[in-house]
């Protein structure tokens, strides 16, 4: 069974945070967009404006609520020095079978320094222990050469989550890779 919080929770790991947007998020979701590699590998809108901003912060408690989509902020750093770094989330998210999907972006500055995949290793670690998820599945464009951060999380989760059933695939353009729990607690 899935359990759903009342909230969404902030989780946090050494220099990366992830937390629920706020108003104040709206003006750097903006400016990250504008580069044209988000667009590119993701469904964000390739002239993206500031409603686009607006209605993505707005939408947040909406698309929780209905159970659509569980949606961070990533920030990076500690104290005075924290910057938004991107968004990621758990969506297409199917109650009845468990299963959701995981997507992100980073703003430029803030990739290459392992963000992202501290991020995905958080999130599914809070999808598959404390939301109840038996599968998280993650698509990425094979010219995103960015995509190796999902590859890395399924090699890191493999031992604890997956034993034998994690898959990768091409469909298409598209590498998809899925993680699995095991069926049985303590299956290996």
């Amino acid at each position: 069974m899935i359990w759903w919080p009342t909230e969404i929770p902030t989780l946090q790991y050494g220099l990366v945070t992830l937390r629920p947007s706020e108003e104040k998020d709206i003006d750097s979701i903006f400016n990250a967009c504008q580069d044209p590699l988000i667009p590119a590998f993701t469904t964000v809108p390739a002239a993206y404006t500031i409603d686009h901003a607006i209605d993505f912060v707005r939408s947040d408690p909406f698309s929780f609520a209905e159970r659509r989509e569980f949606r961070f902020v990533i920030d990076y750093g500690n104290g005075d020095d924290v910057k938004f770094a991107g968004v990621i989330s758990l969506h297409t998210i199917n109650i009845k079978n468990h299963t959701a999907e995981i997507g992100y972006w980073l703003e430029k500055s803030m990739r290459g320094k392992g963000i992202g995949t501290i991020a995905a290793k958080m999130i599914t670690d809070y999808g598959f222990r404390t939301l109840g998820f038996r599968r998280i599945d993650g698509l990425a464009d094979v010219d995103n050469r960015l995509h190796r951060n999902f590859s890395q999380l399924r090699a890191t989760k493999k031992k604890e989550y997956c034993a034998t059933r994690s898959h990768v695939m091409m469909v298409g353009r598209l590498i998809w890779h899925s993680l699995q729990r095991p069926i049985r607690p303590g299956h290996r």
